[in-house]
């Protein structure tokens, strides 16, 4: 069966989306299906954009990046992107929202069309609810794990873990804030936007013996980062955080969650007083 997946980016790029994308084409492909993924040049090629798609082979996954020249409105700005797309499947995934994968799937030749909206849904109360999975052999218990040096460095105690991409929803300016005067210690993993404004807010909040920047980290390292911390925390004080799957990850891990009352998923995914608080 030929299946395709229509993301925004793909890993390397981080996002719990593209987590989300990667699970279902590299479960596709080791059931031994032709999987391909089109997506937009992201953030590691910043600047870099070829002008041609770039193909190459992931976990067993065609993966075709379209050139990208820029973000515009948090969807990238790739012309190309709908020629990569033309590919003729038997199933076609869309990850909504994606203006440019709907224009493009309008013109395919396709059989069967799933779609995943990841974000923005707020009014379909009574549609069914089919929550995201994580692979539990990746992400799982192991206190026999190498430790991550990065969690040595604080004083005796607990210490928080987060991981995403650094924006302004993910609320870490808030989270700083509510560690002055704690005894509190967080690792930050991820880039994006508001590194910079993080890490000036991290010196001038007088918190830099209790928080690290620790900037993106390999894929494959993701789950010792999770064993190591003794709970994960998700801040973010938006609607764009519409699920976290960082946090099914963190308690794939065996990790309690410290997360935000958001009135989406979130709220579904940690239960208070159940998965964390």
């Amino acid at each position: 069966m030929k299946i395709l997946h229509l993301s925004k980016f793909y890993p390397p790029d981080p996002g719990g989306l593209e987590h989300v994308v990667a699970t279902l084409a590299e479960g596709g492909a080791a059931a031994g299906h032709d999987v391909r993924v089109v997506c937009a040049q992201g953030s590691r090629w910043k600047g870099q954009a070829a002008k041609e798609p770039v193909v190459t082979d992931r976990k067993g996954v065609t993966v075709v990046r379209a050139p990208a020249y820029g973000v515009l409105w948090s969807q990238p700005v790739a012309p190309r992107y709908l020629l990569a797309a033309r590919w003729k499947c038997d199933v076609l995934y869309i990850h909504r929202p994606h203006p440019m994968a709907d224009l493009a799937a309008a013109t395919l030749e396709r059989g069967n069309t799933v779609v995943f909206h990841h974000s923005d849904v707020q009014r379909q109360r009574r549609a069914r609810v089919i929550p995201y999975g994580v692979d539990t052999e990746r992400f799982t218990v192991d206190p026999t794990g190498a430790r991550p040096e990065v969690f040595d460095s604080f004083a005796p105690g607990p210490v928080g873990f987060f991981v995403g991409r650094l924006v302004s929803y993910k609320g870490l300016d808030v989270m700083l804030r509510a560690m002055v005067g704690t005894s509190l210690c967080t690792v930050i993993t991820g880039d994006g936007p508001v590194r910079e404004t993080l890490e000036q807010d991290i010196a001038s909040l007088g918190l830099k013996g209790q928080v690290v920047l620790t900037g993106s980290i390999p894929d494959a390292d993701l789950p010792r980062y999770h064993q190591a911390a003794d709970y994960f925390v998700l801040p973010s004080n938006s609607p764009a955080e519409m699920f976290g799957i960082v946090m099914a990850e963190a308690m794939a891990c065996g990790r309690p969650v410290v997360s935000t009352l958001l009135t989406t998923g979130v709220r579904e995914v940690n239960q208070d007083g159940v998965t964390g608080l």
